[in-house]
């Protein structure tokens, strides 16, 4: 996995240039023979090292390195009224072989909105340079031809091997490349039969991992049905609790129960009073609070209801300060804490805490960054505040709030900008799941506080993979529903933290 400040590859430098040049995925994988999505994974390893997140920015970085000379091509905005230039060889359009310029066929501002075919953050749509050489209008503006960069020469390159080195590093290499094909597992993983007859692999098939390793990543039984933006906690007795969501836009307020035994999902208790999904919850002393959400109607709501998990009933409590959705929720010291979300359509960064014994709520200082589709998780007497999203981008902002102070302090980014993903805590790491609100995820993320340092793991969904739901227990954390390009999902995933399980024999005596 890519990781910062580690060395571009020959084959992420020439993506690189060819960005710089101002080439789409599609155009650069048809120049270098690859497919788009293998063009997406170089140019998210190139970001990951950059410590950069849009196509402008690395264009920027390239020519500051030597990699790419800006060269004399017009800019941006003379593109509009002069035609750019093309190889003499290449026939030139009627209008042209005829003496005439034609104007573009929609204006300059609709034009610039379609260049670019990635969406955020991977592309910037609005922050354009007069001084980057090549433009990405160019191609809107008349039949696209490649305009190539005056490419810096590549770092110093190798001295030439000996014979005898070159024999030494391909005995080397066939040894290691026969290690690794012994060490193959001879089975990638089994089938379980589901609920519906049909079968359900355990292990996940993943690229990111290196020949022989084993994935963490197992798929149980299926939901019952697709189900995206409900709110997943981890009960006693090996039980997940899934609540609300919403399939075809329909607010849902069953409660569903996943048995980590029989690998079964089936309905309990009584409905939530009011539907909801954009939700969040928390579980305290075997009661599931459940806090605001998107309703039936489709506007926010400002109820907390709490379901008792040993009597399957529900309690109407004391409602937020302000109708909220799309915020998180967390608990610390049995409190309740909510952090950011919408009102009324606009973002905010109001925070709560819910007292339980005095079933009473009182603001506490605000999120310095307002964004909603965050996520929370509590860690050592404090509680974290990841991504979200606001005005069409994804954020990797990293927050970190202190009850005991009642203040805000930075903690360091995560890698990926992410919306409408889930964060779970097991031990003493969180892990972000998903995301791609807005933007491609190739790679989840997990933070280790005592060092403020991100980073990749593998992910079972390559694109996006966003409003899931995540529960977290001692030893794994489940990842249930959501979407992924687009479609609804009805998975199960666990991914096992600790997953080295020791065995004893029974040494006790008998008769």
């Amino acid at each position: 996995m890519a990781e910062l400040n580690e060395p571009l590859t020959e084959r992420e430098l020439e993506i690189v240039r060819l960005v710089s040049a101002g080439l789409t995925n599609k155009e650069i994988a048809s120049q270098i023979s690859v497919s788009p999505n293998t063009v997406k994974v170089h140019l998210n390893n190139v970001f990951t090292k950059l410590g950069l997140h849009t196509r402008t920015e690395v264009t920027v970085y390239a020519i500051r390195s030597g990699w790419v000379a800006a060269g004399n091509e017009p800019s941006p905005a003379a593109a509009v009224a002069a035609t750019p230039p093309r190889e003499p060889s290449l026939p030139l359009p009627p209008d042209e072989m005829a003496g005439q310029a034609q104007a573009p066929s929609q204006p300059a501002a609709a034009i610039e909105t379609t260049a670019i075919a990635e969406p955020p953050p991977f592309a910037d749509a609005t922050h354009k340079s007069t001084d980057l050489g090549p433009s990405v209008l160019m191609r809107d503006i008349v039949p696209f031809v490649p305009i190539v960069p005056k490419v810096a020469p590549n770092p110093t390159a190798m001295p030439p091997l000996a014979a005898w080195r070159k024999v030494a590093l391909i005995v080397t290499l066939t040894i290691v490349l026969v290690g690794s094909l012994i060490s193959l597992p001879t089975a990638r993983g089994t089938a379980t039969p589901n609920d519906d007859g049909t079968n359900v692999p355990s292990t996940i098939e993943n690229g990111f991992l290196a020949p022989g390793e084993s994935s963490r990543w197992f798929q149980r039984a299926n939901l019952p049905a697709q189900r995206a933006r409900a709110a997943a906690v981890a009960g006693n007795n090996n039980h997940i609790f899934l609540i609300g969501g919403e399939t075809n836009q329909t607010a849902l307020g069953d409660v569903l129960l996943f048995d980590r035994v029989s690998n079964s999902w089936r309905s309990v208790g009584a409905p939530k009073p009011t539907p909801v999904w954009n939700v969040a919850a928390s579980v305290v002393n075997n009661i599931i609070y459940v806090a605001g959400g998107t309703t039936a109607n489709n506007v926010a709501t400002n109820r907390l209801e709490a379901y008792d998990i040993a009597k399957g009933i529900w309690r109407v409590l004391a409602p937020l300060p302000r109708p909220i959705a799309g915020h998180a929720m967390t608990t610390l010291n049995e409190q309740l804490y909510v952090f950011g979300g919408k009102i009324a359509n606009a973002t905010t960064g109001n925070s709560y805490v819910y007292d339980i014994a005095s079933d009473t709520w009182r603001p506490i200082a605000p999120m310095p960054t307002p964004r909603s589709l965050i996520s929370a998780a509590a860690l050592n007497d404090r509680i974290y505040v990841v991504g979200g999203y606001d005005d069409g981008r994804e954020s990797s902002q990293c927050e970190v709030y202190t009850p005991a102070s009642n203040t805000w302090a930075e903690c360091a980014p995560m890698l990926l900008p992410r919306g409408g993903f889930g964060l779970a805590r097991v031990g003493n790491t969180l892990y972000a799941i998903g995301g791609g609100q807005a933007g491609f995820v190739g790679f989840n993320e997990r933070y280790d506080a005592a060092n403020n340092r991100w980073t990749s793991f593998e992910t079972p969904h390559i694109g996006n993979w966003r409003n899931i739901a995540v529960a977290s227990s001692v030893t794994e954390f489940y990842v249930i529903g959501g979407y992924n390009n687009n479609q609804r999902l009805n998975f199960t995933y666990v991914y096992e933290v600790f997953n080295n399980r020791t065995y004893l024999p029974d040494l006790k005596k008998t008769n």
